[in-house]
């Protein structure tokens, strides 16, 4: 068979590229490795002394772009993974084709997340090998014999798994589930329906800690199996169907320190039970129908410490200075979300005893949606002098509400899209030099003088400048800028 000079050429420089790309990957995990054997127990299968912080960083292939174009077959990288990584790092498998071909990230990301497989169970006997202690599968199509592979991870301590909605592949997920000993983490949240007979199943997994069945049409019946997870500690079962004669049940489990029914009807029936529960310091109660007296009843909580409201039934039309002055006594609150309160510049004042907030969800609580915050509210927020994290977007504040925020020198991290700003206003929070994450989108004004000057910020790592006024050609110089600068651009 004739092969032209062209082909050959091309032939010829397609395993060149492969070559040096399987020679770069030897070379990081041999290097690694050593790396790693110097600051790691040797015991590695001693899963109570791993941490999250041993991550690999495959930095020397950041950058170029073909040869991370480049694919690799899963099944020739594995043993070299499966000799490299302790059971505590973590590849990211960014995408799987057909060939189950494997994309390399350029970081190891802190949990596996296959999504789009073309074929799950070949894709999941591929790697079954490899030594993951968290993975997460959004899988849109799943088939029975990939849920029986998940048996194979035994070195699994979290799993999240999604889209299961068949009821005979359920049961083989919950077979598959009692083969992994280390689990002690599970989120099989957006299952759709689980009944009480996959209620009862989740139930026989006594070693888990943390329990996510958040949107699967649980009914109140469906809780009483639960009871056996006497190790519980964080539970969340929002957006179900549930209703205070489940909290009565949830009331049982001592040890919860985090729980979230939101989206739920619950009403201030509920609070008497959950009292009961004296070591929860998080608690999420968004979208519920809790009013004001449900809301004096939780100071009872000794130990709470983060509290979500948005949306809840104590922010209705029926809003008054009196009822935000009910949250002021909760004086230990670390975090508080209160988005979408229309809390207004009057409410906002009334919350200025937290003064040991850290975080504040604050997102659209303007009076009205014809009423911005003002600068006077701006400035009862800026009081929270404490604040690390703040979320005041689509506040409608414009530049003059940005000036007050600096004094909030703590901030690392703040959301403040749909504000309408424009570059006077955002090149202000240039005095907040703590800033690791802005978000700024939908500021439709900033221009690029205005982004170029945030990225001057001494430690940035991700700006947002989703829908500003970035043309087309200056897109480039923002991205070219955010690598020199190792600031992710994001662009949505």
């Amino acid at each position: 068979m004739l092969i032209s000079l062209k082909s050959l050429h091309d032939i010829l420089i397609n395993t060149l590229k492969r070559l040096i790309f399987l020679s770069s990957i030897v070379s990081i995990f041999t290097v690694q490795s050593q790396l790693l054997a110097s600051n790691l127990h040797s015991d590695l299968l001693d899963q109570d002394e791993l941490t999250q912080n041993n991550l690999i960083h495959y930095s020397s292939i950041q950058g170029n772009e073909e040869l991370l174009s480049t694919t690799i077959m899963a099944d020739v990288l594995a043993p070299w993974i499966s000799a490299s990584l302790p059971r505590n790092d973590h590849l990211s498998l960014r995408s799987v084709s057909k060939g189950w071909q494997v994309f390399i990230d350029e970081s190891v990301l802190a949990s596996q997340t296959l999504t789009k497989l073309d074929d799950t169970s070949a894709g999941l006997q591929t790697i079954k090998n490899l030594p993951f202690r968290n993975l997460k599968l959004e899988i849109k199509k799943w088939d029975t014999q990939a849920l029986n592979n998940l048996s194979t991870f035994i070195s699994i301590r979290s799993l999240s798994i999604r889209r299961v909605s068949d009821k005979a592949q359920q049961q083989t997920l919950w077979k598959a589930l009692f083969s992994l000993p280390f689990l002690d983490s599970l989120d099989v949240s957006s299952n759709y329906h689980i009944n009480r007979n996959g209620m009862s199943e989740i139930a026989k997994l006594t070693g888990l800690t943390d329990l996510n069945i958040f949107h699967n049409q649980v009914e109140d019946r469906s809780i009483e199996p639960l009871t056996n997870l006497k190790k519980l500690v964080s539970l969340d079962i929002g957006f179900n169907e549930i209703s205070d004669t489940a909290i009565k049940t949830i009331s049982l489990f001592s040890n919860l320190t985090y729980l979230s029914f939101g989206k739920n009807f619950i009403t201030n029936v509920a609070v008497e039970d959950l009292v009961k529960l004296t070591k929860l310091n998080n608690l999420n109660i968004k979208g519920t129908h809790m009013g004001v007296e449900g809301i004096e009843g939780l100071a009872n909580f000794p130990n709470l410490t983060c509290l979500a409201l948005s949306l809840n039934c104590f922010f209705n039309n029926q809003f008054n200075n009196q009822k935000v002055k009910e949250l002021s006594q909760y004086t230990k609150l670390l975090s508080l979300n209160i988005s979408l309160g229309e809390l207004g510049d009057e409410g906002i004042k009334e919350l200025t005893p937290l003064i040991n907030l850290t975080s504040l969800n604050a997102e659209a609580i303007r009076k009205n949606a014809n009423t911005p915050l003002s600068i006077a509210g701006i400035r009862e927020i800026a009081k929270f002098i404490n604040l690390k994290n703040l979320n005041i977007a689509n506040n409608r504040f414009g530049d003059v509400g940005a000036g007050p925020l600096t004094n909030l020198i703590n901030l690392t991290d703040i959301k403040t899209g749909y504000n309408e700003m424009t570059d006077a206003g955002v090149i202000i929070f240039t005095h907040l030099t703590n800033l690791i994450y802005l978000n700024i989108e939908y500021n439709l004004s900033v221009s690029i003088n205005g982004v170029t000057t945030l990225m001057t910020l001494p430690k940035l790592k991700s700006l947002n400048i989703t829908a500003t006024n970035i043309r087309k050609k200056e897109k480039e110089i923002v991205a070219k800028m955010g690598i020199e600068k190792d600031i992710v651009i994001i662009r949505k």
